[in-house]
């Protein structure tokens, strides 16, 4: 005995199957014209990994009763060793960026010193280890005349180093001695903590050119296949 689908489940069946290939077909047709990337892409820039200079850099100050110390360092040297960049598109022509670094570098530490009306200047050289960093982002990338446009829309507030100096063990090793005087309220390992690290302050809402010189042509061409952006487009 033969057996039929009923005309309004058969019809129901064929409509249903029509949308779903219909928006398949649109996420594979109009998608690419809007320039919207379907998956995330990773990026590699060679050029970027250089050594930078006098990144803006802070560590801050203590001040424990009658002593305040306040830290600065005015000069580094930064070498960027490896990194990648994990862009995702979001559905408001923005991006979710992992950004992976792995650097290290050195600078000048200088440290000026107050105690019960004396003041005293220190400065010593800082070593920042090889270590790595995550950051997690969302930001806006377009292609402009002569390169292409980031904007930082969402980011962590600051990126933390560790370093490392022999000024940074003198004073802690000061403090502790006198922190065994009765009475003291000298807290030495917040001052270790102070010296063991240097805040790199991140601002949302920045706007950062980056040249087609600075890319390879490659990376420019991985960049606009992602973008979604054609050859007359590009500068």
């Amino acid at each position: 005995m033969k057996r039929f689908f009923p005309r309004k489940r058969l019809f129901l069946t064929i409509t249903g199957m029509g949308l779903i290939l219909t928006f398949l077909l649109m996420l594979g047709v109009y998608f690419p014209a809007l320039g919207i990337a379907k998956t995330g892409k990773m990026f590699i820039f060679d050029r970027f990994n250089k050594t930078y200079q006098d990144l803006t850099a802070e560590i801050g100050s203590v001040q424990q009763g009658p002593l305040m110390i306040q830290f600065k360092s005015p000069r580094q040297l930064m070498t960027l060793k490896k990194h990648s960049l994990f862009l995702q598109p979001n559905q408001d022509e923005t991006h979710q960026a992992n950004l992976q670094l792995e650097f290290q570098g050195s600078g000048n530490l200088v440290a000026e010193v107050g105690l019960a009306g004396l003041n005293s200047q220190l400065e010593d050289q800082v070593l920042v280890p090889l270590q790595k960093k995550v950051l997690n982002a969302r930001v806006r990338l377009v292609r402009t005349e002569g390169g292409y446009r980031l904007t930082t829309i969402s980011l962590p507030k600051q990126l933390d180093l560790e370093i490392r100096s022999n000024l940074a063990s003198r004073l802690v090793g000061w403090c502790f001695q006198v922190s065994l005087v009765p009475l003291s309220v000298l807290d030495c390992n917040q001052l270790d903590r102070k010296l063991s690290k240097v805040v790199f302050p991140l601002t949302p809402n920045q706007s950062y050119f980056i040249s087609n010189q600075d890319l390879t042509t490659e990376e420019r061409q991985e960049i606009d296949a992602y973008l979604g952006v054609s050859k007359n487009d590009t500068g």
